[in-house]
């Protein structure tokens, strides 16, 4: 019961005694914090081996609290280039479960897009996988990226062309971090 205080939710509540929530318990499945990386500059990838696009670090307040990964990656293939493999990775090592099964020499992937259907578009991969870092640590994620070969570079957050035109624009990617209590 908060008898006596006064004020609404996201501003100050007076009265007393003084609400802290410093030791609060929260159930299971609430957001606790939440981290946030944006890149509006452009990247050009042109390599086969995986490139960090994005990276986003948290610290978890208990190791059994689980982090919610959400991503957006905006790219364009230049000179008729093919698509953008993508990964989560946590301290620069992709998460196990959350890249396809290893079979025979193909790369492991969280998601594939693209290509772009020619130079003038953008195509979007995005995901989401809940991680258990098991840790109070800071944790590092990374997205990272990489192209079919050096011949076959993405550009992210453009068309593959670039054109300085009013007919084009250029993009943001992000990725966002929640802190999930577990």
């Amino acid at each position: 019961s908060l008898t006596g205080m006064t004020g609404e939710l996201g501003s100050a509540v007076t009265g007393s005694p003084n609400l802290n929530l410093g030791n609060a318990t929260f159930p299971a499945g609430h957001i606790l914090q939440t981290k946030q990386s944006v890149m509006s500059t452009k990247l050009i990838i042109a390599s086969a081996a995986y490139v960090d696009i994005l990276s986003c670090s948290i610290t978890p307040a208990s190791s059994g609290n689980k982090i919610l990964i959400n991503f957006s990656i905006n790219a364009g293939s230049a000179g008729g280039g093919e698509g953008l493999h993508l990964q989560i990775e946590r301290g620069g090592t992709a998460i196990t479960g959350a890249i396809g099964d290893a079979r025979g020499s193909r790369l492991r992937a969280t998601t594939v897009v693209g290509p772009a259907p020619d130079d003038n578009g953008m195509y979007c991969g995005s995901g989401t996988f809940l991680d258990s870092p098991s840790t109070t640590s800071s944790v590092t994620y990374q997205i990272a990226g990489h192209s079919y070969s050096s011949n076959h570079p993405v550009n992210i957050n453009c068309t593959g062309n670039d054109t300085d035109s009013t007919n084009y624009s250029t993009s943001i990617s992000m990725l966002t971090l929640h802190e999930i209590q577990g």
